[in-house]
């Protein structure tokens, strides 16, 4: 059974897992839930013997902590086999919600700017950060699977507002990730006359 990487997505230590759609089908192996019972432990002793099944969800705060798995025959429960996985919890990096990048519009204010999306990374790590990986994407679905990273300069898609979706990633374990929004606004520049008319006075002969 291979291990699991859990991510504690709030940094309070603890970590929620659904064992049963995790690592079932990976201790069947192939074989016919109808004839296989599986079923978790926290010991060996425990798998053995079949006691203390743990909870499904399984809440934990250990790490790395050793699980063990009991698969038997549903017809006679004597006939069975057991194994074990580690679970390590891996936090995700600490991240603010940024404040809106802003830009002043060149004429003729076609909504459309250059931002350095780059210069928010500190501000969303909270400082320098180096076990984050912090990228910049167009969707929250190009976030969550990490794809089609933007670079800046970045001109915007959509003109006068944007919202860009920031993978905040843990660099050891980029699985292990948090998206925050930014929002991007381009201001109109002010329209001057021109040309502007010469201003003209008359001396009254002092």
């Amino acid at each position: 059974l291979t291990p699991i990487d859990a991510c504690d997505l709030d940094g309070d230590g603890t970590v929620s897992l659904d064992l049963v759609s995790l690592k079932t089908a990976q201790a069947l192996d192939g074989q016919d839930p109808a004839d296989f019972r599986v079923s978790f432990h926290p010991t060996q002793m425990d798998a053995d013997n079949n006691s203390s099944p743990l909870p499904n969800p399984y809440v934990t705060s250990v790490t790395p902590q050793q699980v063990f798995v009991r698969v038997e025959n549903r017809d006679n429960t004597t006939c069975f086999g057991t194994d074990s996985f580690d679970i390590t919890i891996v936090v995700a990096p600490e991240f603010v919600q940024p404040t809106p990048l802003v830009m002043c519009d060149d004429v003729p204010n076609d909504g459309i700017a250059e931002f350095d999306l780059e210069s928010k990374t500190d501000e969303i790590t909270n400082g320098p950060n180096m076990n984050a990986m912090v990228t910049y994407h167009l969707s929250q679905f190009e976030a969550d699977n990490g794809m089609n990273p933007q670079s800046s300069p970045f001109e915007n898609t959509m003109s006068s507002f944007q919202i860009i979706y920031v993978r905040v990633a843990n660099a050891s374990s980029p699985d292990c990730y948090n998206v925050v929004e930014l929002e991007l606004y381009v201001n109109d520049s002010p329209e001057i006359e021109d040309p502007i008319l010469d201003y003209v006075e008359c001396d009254d002969g002092d």
